[in-house]
């Protein structure tokens, strides 16, 4: 993997079930604060065409860059940081339902919860 000799692995479990972290509950600006300090700001960075090349999934043309550089960059991230993405999506959802009534069916955000459960069930496999 690119990223594995930066990589340091440390355990984090909870002690018990029904132990509360400071990530449970409603939102709140701190809470916010904290899940997006998770991952923020290393979200995905732009690669050049030819290291992208050597990857083996695909990515897509940072479009800000098409105008403004020479040469283009290319979307990637590590799987981690989509996946800590993916989760504070999901504790925003469901907490914003805490104040406001559930959206239908067909609204848009749904799309992108289908898409975080979907993500995190893949990597958990």
């Amino acid at each position: 993997a690119p990223a594995a000799e930066v990589l340091t692995h440390k355990h984090r479990l909870s002690k018990r079930f029904t132990e509360i972290s400071p990530y449970h509950g409603s939102r709140t600006e701190e809470r916010d604060l904290l899940w997006a300090n998770l991952y923020m700001p290393y979200t995905w960075v732009g690669l050049p065409r030819e290291m992208v090349e050597a990857l083996p999934n695909r990515t897509e043309r940072i479009q800000d860059d098409v105008e403004r550089l020479s040469e283009p960059r290319y979307l990637v991230d590590l799987d981690v940081f989509h996946q800590l993405h993916c989760l504070v999506s999901l504790q925003c959802e469901v907490h914003t339902h805490d104040i406001l009534p559930l959206a239908p069916s067909d609204d848009p955000t749904y799309d992108h919860i289908d898409h975080c459960l979907n993500s995190i069930r893949e990597s958990l496999m």
